[in-house]
């Protein structure tokens, strides 16, 4: 199945004739350094390396005067996956951008994933990044009231939610937070 492969005038799949699952066996995932994903893109395109970079647009509004402002960001923040037939993985290297090179092991399951993910993006539909946590983790709260708090995560929810055993207050408290205002520690 071929979908579009850029938005707005950023190329997000190359080769764009060709589908992902006709890359089955040669997929790998350059780890990057941070905020070098696009750059590795436009990398990969250079050199002709077969990628794929999900991106989603992400609303703000800026701090300095309120104003709205629209990012592209990658949906998987520090990996790139990429296409290595003719040992593109050293030619990647080159470009001082990679910091480690991933295999993947089950190939057809990664298709899948990504052929999944790249639907999701050429619907329409809004898209969102989500940390996924689970029970017995230990993590801090980064935002809102009870910023610098640091707890437990005792149940995650289909809402998005945690609940928090909050250890500062000495007793078995929870806490409903959104996972977005808390962070692994």
């Amino acid at each position: 199945m071929n979908f579009p492969s850029q938005i707005g005038n950023f190329l997000i799949r190359l080769p764009h004739d060709r589908s992902l699952s006709e890359d089955l066996g040669f997929w790998r995932i350059a780890h990057v350094k941070p905020r070098n994903e696009k750059a590795l893109a436009q990398d990969c395109s250079r050199l002709e390396i077969g990628f794929f970079l999900p991106l989603y647009e992400k609303r703000i509004r800026r701090r300095d005067n309120n104003k709205p402002r629209k990012s592209l960001l990658p949906l998987f923040p520090g990996y790139v996956p990429f296409v290595d037939r003719e040992n593109g993985k050293f030619q990647l290297y080159e470009t001082n951008r990679v910091v480690n090179v991933l295999d993947v092991l089950d190939q057809e399951r990664f298709v899948e994933d990504l052929t999944q993910v790249w639907q999701a993006i050429t619907s329409g539909a809004p898209l969102g990044v989500g940390k996924t946590f689970t029970v017995g983790q230990k993590v801090m709260v980064k935002e809102g009231p009870l910023q610098g708090l640091v707890g437990v995560i005792m149940q995650t929810t289909n809402r998005q939610r945690l609940f928090l055993n909050v250890e500062e207050f000495h007793m078995a408290v929870s806490v409903e937070l959104d996972r977005e205002d808390v962070e692994l520690i």
